[in-house]
């Protein structure tokens, strides 16, 4: 016999299996954006970046849907598998998100996730059936003058023998988007003593490195700091000192004492 007690606590047990397949769905977005390139970086006032995150549809139903709009972005929506505004994607079907941020109109940080929802017959967005991409691939783009592309050099300090061979200086574009463009020291009065080569650095794509080149004369020079900088990086600072045969031959021969260590100098 089953007791009103019974049929409570049954219709209990529903309610709390309904609740919890509900915070289940909710867990599980509706659609996912994942990237498909860099969402991370600096933006110069001159360049023009495309970033795409593809968008698939988890749910089991068609859905269509619309990009949040994003201050200083700008959808792109032609192009093979592109997702339009709005689009509409079938359970597991997918299109890629395209975004286009141009330097020169973008405001100094753009720092957030893009957003997409199902729209409603009205052309609107429903707020309430909406996803995003992870915090950890949001965008995340700060703005900096046209010539602030960073630069690191390796290594600091150039010594070089007097009507030696030449020394070497690598540069690396420290950019993940922005291509560095006549990369050069500027020796100033090192000039007159020593020749520098920039042709391997006219042009550093992003993350890339170039070597600089400096061929000494017959001169002895102290430690002399100079300035490197690209038409659009910042300046990153470096030093060289030219010795003279003689010393670089003791140098080679005969340790240094340094706090009671031995140091060999080669």
């Amino acid at each position: 016999m089953i007791t009103p007690i019974k049929i409570t606590q049954r219709l209990l047990a529903c309610i709390l299996l309904f609740a919890a397949a509900a915070l289940h769905a909710q867990a599980q977005p509706s659609f996912t954006l994942t990237p498909l390139t860099a969402t991370d970086f600096n933006l110069a006032g001159d360049e023009v970046v495309t970033i795409q995150y593809n968008v698939t549809n988890q749910s089991v139903v068609t859905r269509t849907l619309t990009m949040t709009p994003i201050t200083g972005v700008t959808q792109v929506t032609t192009g093979t598998n592109v997702c339009t505004q709005p689009f509409t994607l079938t359970s597991k079907q997918s299109c890629i998100l395209t975004l286009s941020i141009d330097g020169s109109h973008a405001p100094e940080h753009i720092i957030t996730s893009p957003e997409v929802c199902k729209t409603n017959n009205d052309g609107s967005s429903d707020l309430f059936l909406c996803s995003r991409s992870s915090f950890s691939n949001r965008l995340n783009i700060t703005k900096v003058p046209e010539n602030m592309g960073g630069l690191s050099v390796s290594p600091s300090i150039l010594t070089l023998t007097a009507s030696g061979v030449s020394g070497n200086l690598t540069i690396t574009n420290l950019s993940s988007v922005l291509t560095a463009r006549n990369v050069a020291a500027n020796l100033g009065t090192l000039d007159a003593h020593i020749t520098q080569d920039a042709t391997h650095c006219l042009t550093v794509l992003p993350g890339a490195s170039c070597i600089l080149t400096f061929t000494p004369d017959a001169s002895s020079i102290t430690l002399t700091s100079f300035p490197i900088q690209g038409d659009n990086t910042r300046v990153v600072g470096a030093a060289i000192q030219v010795i003279s045969p003689t010393t670089a031959a003791i140098k080679a021969t005969i340790p240094e004492l340094i706090d009671n260590t031995v140091l060999f100098s080669i």
